[in-house]
């Protein structure tokens, strides 16, 4: 990195190109590499940029359907969404398991989220947050995932089946979402009883 505080502070530049490839991205040992060298830039006060002329950038982010004056502000938002998942960016890092996208949801979009006051113009908090059980609170957030991703993305509703990642309850709220009937509840077994074998 001396380069960099070279250049930066010598030299008084503001911006750095990054020159990536698919192995960057892909590759767990380069793409550290990668979050260093940004965080790096960051701290030396410098904008990471990348520029769609490289003939070596393999991969293409939208961030929506719509037309930027220029690349600053796309840019900033994937800086500030790849930053944000290293360790000690977030004062409470587990908090960005949490987020939309994320393995530990399925690869959902995140649930609504409240804060105080309990009724807010006439609009209160949902009486299950409020509870303080925590199953309650839990099947709440899911459900409102679910609800959030079948109106908005529902492709990830169908890749999250695909991996397995949803439960019969998952399946049973999504069914009565869409108002088809329910899949069956597995069979009960009374207690001591075995399996039969096959």
């Amino acid at each position: 990195m001396y380069t960099y505080d070279k250049l930066f502070g010598e030299y008084n530049h503001t911006v750095a190109q990054l020159l990536l490839t698919g192995e960057d991205v892909e590759n767990s040992e380069r793409r550290l590499n990668v979050e260093n060298t940004i965080l790096r830039l960051l701290e030396l006060g410098a904008l990471p940029i990348i520029n769609e002329n490289d003939t070596v950038a393999t991969h293409e982010i939208s961030l929506g359907d719509f037309v930027l004056s220029g690349g600053e502000i796309a840019a900033l938002a994937v800086i500030d969404a790849a930053v944000r998942l290293l360790p000690g960016v977030l004062n409470d890092g587990d908090s960005a398991l949490q987020d939309s996208f994320n393995d530990t949801l399925s690869g959902l979009l995140d649930s609504p989220h409240y804060t105080r006051p309990e009724v807010y113009e006439g609009a209160p908090v949902p009486a299950p947050l409020l509870s303080g059980h925590h199953a309650n609170i839990s099947r709440w957030r899911r459900e409102r995932s679910l609800a959030l991703t079948v109106a908005r993305r529902p492709e990830l509703i169908e890749s999250a089946r695909a991996q397995g990642w949803l439960s019969l309850a998952d399946e049973r709220f999504l069914a009565e979402l869409a108002g088809e009937p329910l899949p069956p509840l597995p069979a009960k077994r009374r207690r001591g009883s075995k399996p039969k074998a096959s």
